[in-house]
C-alpha cells in the first residue's frame, strides 16, 4: 500500500483556497505556513476550472524580487499541473501555459501603470509618462522647495517676516515639507489658529524668579557634581541677560530652556541650606515650569503651527508641477491616479473590471490605503459607488494574502488600520477568512519558543492596534539532525562599552563561526523537502542570516566575513557609500570641473592619486605658482617638483577635454581606467565589493546623464552619494560562485529565512519622538505633523511646532508604533528554520533593540567559541610582459569602438525639404525672430494669462535682437492666439507644445552607412478632437498671400513627416496636418499620407 503523503494539521483550511473558488478570501497565514504556495495553487485552480482566462487573471505582490519569484514558482506549477491534468481541465491549462506571458505578475505600483497606460486620456496623464524611482523623485522635490524658497525672497512675500517673528527659518523646514509631500492621500492638514494669550504676567513672574536666582547664584558651590539644578539656574541666568524678554520670541525662548516638570534632580547635600532649601528650589522650579513656562511653551508651539503649515502648501504644489512638467508620475501618483481612474469613470471601471475579473494579491498587511482603494474599486459589482469603503467585491474576484502579525511598515503608509478594514469588507460581503497556521520552515523547539514567547504579546482578541494571538503549529517534517538547533544566546562582554566596539566583538565571532562551520563541515539540520531536493547537511554560507535593526553599522560585519574570505551580500546598506576609491573620484572630478577653485586642484593633487607632499606643493606656492592646471610652470621651479606639477596638469588638462568633447559618464569611465582607479578598489581590503561599487556608481551616474547633466552636475551628484545624501548598497564586481551570507537589517528581511539566523547589533535602540499621527479611521484622511528643527550633537532636536490636542494624537500614534515594534520582534523572531542566536549586552543592555527576548532566553546556551580561524593564503597571479601588453592592446580597440559612433542622426525637416528655402520667403531678423516667435507661442499655449510684453523683451534679449520688436512679436503672437485652429486647440481634449521626437529612420537600402539612423525633429502644436490628433507646423517667415500655395507645397512634406511620426509613436490617428504662416496670420491644412 502506498505511503500516504504527510498532511498539515490545517489541511482543511488550505483546501477551501482550491475548492471555494467562487468565494472573496483572505488568507491570513502565519510565517513560515507559504503564502506564496496558497496564492498559486489559487491561481492554478482558477485556470483549471475556467473560472478565468490567464490574461484576466493580476497577481500582485509587494516587491520587484518577490514578483519575479512569484512568477517563476507559478510558471512550474502551472506547467506541471498541465502535463498531469485531464480532459478539459488539461486542454485549459496546456492553453494557459502557451500564453503564460499575457499574465500580470508584478507590484501594485506596475499594475497600476499599465491601467493607465491602457487608458491615459481619461486618467489625465501624459501619453509616455516616465515612472520616477525615489532617487528623481526626492531630486524634484528638493528643486520644489529650493524654488519655492527662492519665490517667497524673490518677491518679499511676508510670510518670511511672519516666520521670523515665530523664531522660525524658512529653510530649516525642508525636512517637515518632506513628510508633508509623503501622504498626498491625507484629505486636510487641520491647523487651527491659536491666539497668545496676555503675556505680561509671565514676563512679572519670569523676572521675580531670575531676580531669586540671581540673588543664590553666589552661594552656591561652584562644582554642582550631579545635581541639575544648579546648571539651569546659571543657563537662565545667562540666556535671560543675553535675550530681549521684551519680545515674544525672546520671552519663548527663554521659557523653552525651562524644559519639563518633574525632569530636575538635586543633590541635597550640594546646597548651602541643605535638604531643606534643595527641596525648597526644586519645588519652586518644578512650580514655575508647570504653571508658567510649560503652558504657555505649549501655547507657543500651537501658535506657530498654522503659520508653518501654511507656507509649506505652496512648495507642494510646485512639486506637483514639477512632476507633471516633467510628464513623470511618481509611485504615489501611479496608485492616486489609478484609483482616481477607477472611482470617477465608471466606464473605464466596468472596463477594467472585464480586463482583470480576478485580482489576487499577497503579502497584504503591507497594503497602504490607496491600493485598497485601487483594489476594492476594481473588484466591486457595483460601477459607480465612489466609496471604496463601502465597495463590495463580485463572489470570487478579490483574493488576498497576508499576515497581520507581520505588519511593520506604518511609515510607508501601510497600517494595520487598513487591514483591518479590508478585512471587515470582506466579511460582511459573505467573503471568507481563512487561517493557515502550520508552519513549514521551523523545527518544533522554536516554534514551542515562538508561541510561548509571544502568547502574552498579541492581545485574544484583534484591536485597532494590533492583530489577535493566533500560535504557531509545527508543519516541517524533519529530515535530518544538525549541530545548528535550537535558541542561542550571544553574550557581549561587559567591557565592550562602545557600539561600534560591540559590533566589531560581534562581527568577529560570527565571521570565525561560520567559517569554522564551512570549514569544518559542521551540519545543519534539513528538512525532508530540503532533503528531497538534493541538498546536504553541511553548512555552507547561505545557510546563515545576519539580521540588525538598523542599517549603520552592516558594513562591519561585511568586513569581517570577507577578511575571512566568507562570500557575503549585504541588503539596505551603504557599502557603495564607502568605498575611499569612490571619495578619490569625487575630488579628482570637482577639481576637473572646477578649473578656478585652487581649493579643489590642492585637494585632488595632495590626495593618494598624486601624492604630492606640503613641501612640494610649498615650493610651487613660492616659485609663483598658481593653483590653476591651466596656469603656465612658473620660471623659477625646478627638477623634480616641477615635473610632478607639469605631469599631473597635463593630466588634469587631458581629463577636462574628455569631459567637453564625449558623453560625460563615458569620460568618466575613460578617467576612471586611466587613472586606475579600478584596479585601487580591486586591491582595497573589500575589493570585491569596491570594485563593483565602483561600477555600479558609474551606472548611477549614467541614469542621470539621461537628464541632460553637465560633467560640473555629475560631479556635485557624486559629492551627495560620498557624504551618504542618497545611500545604495554595494555590489560584488561578480557573481559569488555559491550562496553568500545574507546581511541586512530587520525592515528588508520580511518574506526572508535560513536556517540559521543572527539577531546582531545591541546598540542605537531609543525612544523617539512621535512626528506623524495620520487618523484614517473616519471618513476623511487627517494628518497632523509635529515640527522639529535641527539637532546639534547628541541633544534631540527641538519641537518647534505642533497642532492643537497634540498631546493626545501622539499617544495614539505611539500605541500604533508599540504595536508595531512588538510585530517587528515577531517577524525577527520567525526568521529562522533551525537555529536563532539573539545577542545580549553585558552592560547596557537596556539600549538593546533585542532585550525583549532577554526574559524568554532562560538557560539557553551560549553560542559556541569557534577557536581561532585559519585563512588560506591566495595564490600570487603571474604576469608575463606578453600578457600585459596583449591585455593593452584589447582595452586599446576597446576604447576606439567606445568613441566611435553607433549611430547617425538627422533632422526631420532637412530631409523632408531637402536644401534651400523657398525665394518667396524672406526673414528680416533671421531665424533669431522665429525662435522668439515659438517661444512666446509655446508660453501663450501653456499659459493665456502670461504677461507676453515681459517675456517678449527677455526672449528678443535671449537671441540679440533689439527690444523695439517688443510690439510687432507681442502683436503676432495676439493675431495668431485669435485664429480658428488656435481656438479649436485650446477647446481640445488634450494639447501639447514644442513636442520633441526621435525614431529610427527605416532604411531605404541606398544609403552607403552601415550605423541605423535616428530621425529627430520638435511638433510646434498638437491637439487631440474628436476625430483623431491635429498636427500644426508654425511658419514665421515674411510672406506675401499669391506666394503661400508654392509654399505650402514646399513644406508640406516636413509635417506630413511629423504626422507620421506622431500617429507612428502615439497609436492613434493623425487626422488633420497643416501649417500656419504667422505673417500673413493663415492656416492651410495639407493632405496625409500621399
Amino acid at each position: 500500500m502506498a505511503e500516504k503523503k504527510h498532511q498539515p494539521p490545517d489541511q482543511a483550511q488550505r483546501d477551501l483556497i482550491t475548492s471555494e473558488l467562487e468565494t472573496t478570501m483572505l488568507v491570513e497565514a502565519a510565517a513560515g505556513t507559504g503564502k506564496t504556495t496558497a496564492m498559486i495553487s489559487r491561481m492554478v485552480a482558477l485556470l483549471a476550472e475556467g473560472k478565468c482566462s490567464i490574461e484576466t487573471m493580476a497577481a500582485v505582490t509587494f516587491t520587484r524580487k518577490a514578483a519575479a519569484e512569484l512568477r517563476a514558482r507559478f510558471q512550474i506549477d502551472l506547467e506541471k499541473e498541465a502535463r498531469s491534468a485531464k480532459g478539459e481541465k488539461g486542454r485549459r491549462l496546456r492553453a494557459a501555459v502557451e500564453t503564460i506571458e499575457r499574465c500580470f505578475i508584478g507590484t501594485i505600483h506596475s499594475f497600476c501603470a499599465r491601467l493607465l497606460r491602457e487608458r491615459p486620456v481619461e486618467a489625465g496623464v501624459d501619453l509616455a509618462f516616465e515612472e520616477l524611482d525615489d532617487v528623481a523623485d526626492a531630486r524634484l522635490r528638493q528643486q520644489a522647495w529650493e524654488d519655492h524658497i527662492a519665490k517667497l525672497f524673490a518677491t518679499d512675500d511676508p510670510t518670511l517676516a511672519e516666520l521670523e517673528g515665530l523664531g522660525i527659518e524658512i529653510r530649516g523646514l525642508g525636512p517637515t515639507f518632506c513628510a508633508f509631500c509623503e501622504y498626498p492621500d491625507v484629505d486636510e492638514w487641520p491647523a487651527e489658529k491659536v491666539p497668545l494669550p496676555d503675556l505680561a504676567p509671565a514676563r512679572k513672574k519670569l523676572d521675580q524668579y531670575v531676580r531669586h536666582i540671581r540673588g543664590l547664584l553666589d552661594t552656591l558651590p561652584s562644582e554642582a557634581g550631579n545635581d541639575k539644578l544648579m546648571p539651569k539656574y546659571r543657563l537662565i541666568s545667562q540666556v535671560v541677560r543675553y535675550t530681549d524678554v521684551g519680545t515674544v520670541r525672546g520671552l519663548m525662548a527663554v521659557l523653552e530652556r525651562f524644559g519639563e516638570p518633574g525632569k530636575t534632580t538635586v543633590v541635597q547635600r550640594n546646597w548651602p541650606g541643605g535638604k531643606a532649601q534643595a527641596l525648597e528650589e526644586l519645588a519652586r522650579w518644578d512650580g514655575f515650569v508647570e504653571d508658567i513656562a510649560q503652558p504657555l511653551v505649549k501655547t507657543w508651539r500651537e501658535h506657530r503651527y498654522e503659520p508653518i503649515i501654511r507656507a509649506i502648501v505652496p512648495a507642494r504644489q510646485q512639486y506637483d508641477r514639477l512632476r507633471q512638467g516633467a510628464g513623470g508620475l511618481n509611485y504615489q501618483d501611479l496608485l492616486m491616479k489609478a484609483a482616481d481612474l477607477l472611482r470617477d469613470k465608471p466606464p473605464i471601471r466596468k472596463y477594467f473590471r472585464k480586463r482583470f475579473t480576478h485580482l489576487l494579491v499577497d503579502e497584504f498587511q503591507d497594503t497602504d490605503p490607496i491600493q485598497a482603494q485601487v483594489m476594492l474599486l476594481l473588484t466591486a459589482m457595483s460601477e459607480t459607488e465612489t466609496n471604496w469603503r463601502k465597495c463590495r467585491p463580485v463572489d470570487g474576484s478579490l483574493f488576498v494574502v497576508g499576515d497581520p502579525k507581520q505588519s511593520i511598515y506604518r511609515f510607508r503608509r501601510a497600517d494595520i488600520a487598513t487591514y483591518n478594514q479590508v478585512r471587515e469588507i470582506i466579511e460582511h460581503s459573505g467573503g471568507r477568512i481563512v487561517a493557515l497556521s502550520a508552519n513549514f520552515r521551523t523545527i518544533g523547539p522554536i516554534v514551542q519558543w515562538v508561541n510561548g514567547t509571544f502568547d502574552h504579546v498579541f492581545p485574544a482578541n484583534a484591536t485597532v492596534y494590533a492583530p489577535a494571538c493566533r500560535p504557531i503549529q509545527v508543519g516541517r517534517t524533519m529530515g535530518s539532525d544538525g549541530d545548528f538547533s535550537g535558541i542561542r544566546v550571544l553574550r557581549v562582554p561587559s567591557d565592550c562599552g562602545d557600539k561600534n566596539a560591540i559590533a566589531e566583538y560581534e562581527a568577529e565571532l560570527l565571521a570565525r563561526t561560520i567559517q569554522s562551520a564551512i570549514s569544518k563541515g559542521r551540519s545543519v539540520p534539513r528538512s525532508q523537502k530540503d532533503l528531497d531536493r538534493g541538498a546536504t547537511s553541511a553548512a555552507a554560507a547561505g545557510d546563515f542570516l545576519i539580521v540588525t535593526r538598523t542599517k549603520e553599522r552592516l558594513s562591519v560585519y561585511a568586513r569581517k566575513l570577507e577578511e575571512l574570505g566568507i562570500p557575503c551580500q549585504v541588503t539596505g546598506g551603504t557599502a557603495l557609500n564607502e568605498v575611499d576609491e569612490l571619495r578619490l573620484l569625487h575630488t579628482l572630478l570637482y577639481a576637473v570641473t572646477r578649473p578656478d577653485d585652487p581649493v579643489a586642484l590642492v585637494a585632488a593633487l595632495r590626495g593618494r592619486l598624486f601624492g604630492m607632499s606640503d613641501t612640494s606643493l610649498y615650493a610651487f606656492k613660492r616659485a609663483g605658482g598658481r593653483f590653476s592646471f591651466h596656469a603656465t610652470m612658473p620660471v623659477g621651479l625646478k627638477g623634480s617638483v616641477a615635473t610632478e606639477f607639469q605631469e599631473a596638469f597635463e593630466r588634469f588638462k587631458k581629463y577636462a577635454l574628455w569631459l567637453a568633447t564625449i558623453p560625460p559618464v563615458a569620460a568618466i569611465e575613460k578617467i576612471v581606467a586611466d587613472i586606475g582607479l579600478a584596479v585601487l578598489a580591486t586591491m582595497a581590503g573589500r575589493g570585491a565589493t569596491a570594485a563593483g561599487s565602483m561600477a555600479k556608481a558609474v551606472e548611477l551616474l549614467r541614469r542621470q546623464q539621461a537628464g541632460q547633466w553637465t560633467a560640473a552636475d555629475l560631479a556635485d551628484y557624486l559629492g551627495q552619494i560620498v557624504q551618504q545624501e542618497e545611500k545604495h548598497d554595494g555590489v560584488p564586481a561578480r557573481p559569488y560562485d555559491t550562496a553568500a551570507v545574507r546581511i541586512m537589517n530587520l525592515h528588508k528581511v520580511k518574506g526572508l529565512e535560513a536556517p540559521a539566523v543572527f539577531l546582531v547589533d545591541p546598540a542605537g535602540d531609543s525612544e523617539h519622538g512621535v512626528d506623524l499621527h495620520i487618523d484614517r479611521l473616519g471618513n476623511r484622511v487627517r494628518g497632523y505633523l509635529a515640527i522639529y528643527g535641527e539637532s546639534f550633537g547628541r541633544q534631540s532636536p527641538p519641537l518647534l511646532a505642533q497642532p492643537k490636542g497634540w498631546e493626545a494624537l501622539a499617544e495614539e500614534e505611539k500605541k500604533f508604533r508599540d504595536a508595531e515594534n512588538d510585530r517587528l520582534l515577531y517577524v525577527a523572531a520567525t526568521r529562522a528554520g533551525a537555529m536563532l542566536t539573539i545577542t545580549q549586552r553585558g552592560k547596557g543592555n537596556n539600549w538593546n533593540p533585542w532585550r525583549f527576548f532577554e526574559q524568554h532566553l532562560g538557560d539557553a546556551p551560549v553560542l559556541d567559541e569557534p577557536g581561532e580561524c585559519v585563512v588560506k593564503p591566495t595564490k600570487p597571479l603571474k604576469l608575463a610582459a606578453g600578457n600585459i601588453s596583449d591585455a593593452a592592446a584589447r582595452i586599446a580597440q576597446r576604447w576606439d569602438t567606445i568613441c566611435g559612433p553607433t549611430y547617425a542622426t538627422a533632422a526631420a525637416k532637412a530631409i523632408s525639404l531637402g536644401d534651400g528655402r523657398p525665394a518667396a520667403t524672406s526673414g528680416e531678423h533671421g531665424t533669431e525672430w522665429g525662435t522668439v516667435v515659438h517661444a512666446l507661442l509655446e508660453a501663450a499655449m501653456r499659459n493665456a494669462s502670461l504677461d507676453l510684453k515681459r517675456l517678449a523683451a527677455s526672449a528678443l534679449a535671449d537671441q540679440g535682437l533689439t527690444v523695439d520688436l517688443v510690439d510687432t512679436a507681442v502683436h503676432t503672437v495676439r493675431r495668431v492666439m485669435e485664429s480658428a485652429v488656435w481656438q479649436r486647440a485650446t477647446a481640445s481634449r488634450q494639447r501639447l507644445v514644442e513636442v520633441p521626437f526621435q525614431t529610427l529612420l527605416a532604411s531605404d537600402g541606398a544609403s552607403s552607412s552601415q550605423l541605423p539612423t535616428l530621425l529627430r525633429g520638435v511638433i510646434d502644436l498638437v491637439f487631440l478632437e474628436e476625430r483623431g490628433w491635429v498636427v500644426v507646423d508654425y511658419k514665421t517667415d515674411r510672406v506675401v498671400p499669391a506666394t503661400i500655395p508654392a509654399l505650402t507645397e514646399h513644406y508640406a512634406p516636413q509635417v506630413r513627416t511629423y504626422a507620421e511620426v506622431w500617429q507612428d509613436l502615439t497609436g492613434r490617428t493623425v487626422s488633420e496636418a497643416g501649417l500656419f504662416f504667422t505673417h500673413p496670420n493663415c492656416y492651410v491644412p495639407v493632405g496625409l499620407f500621399s
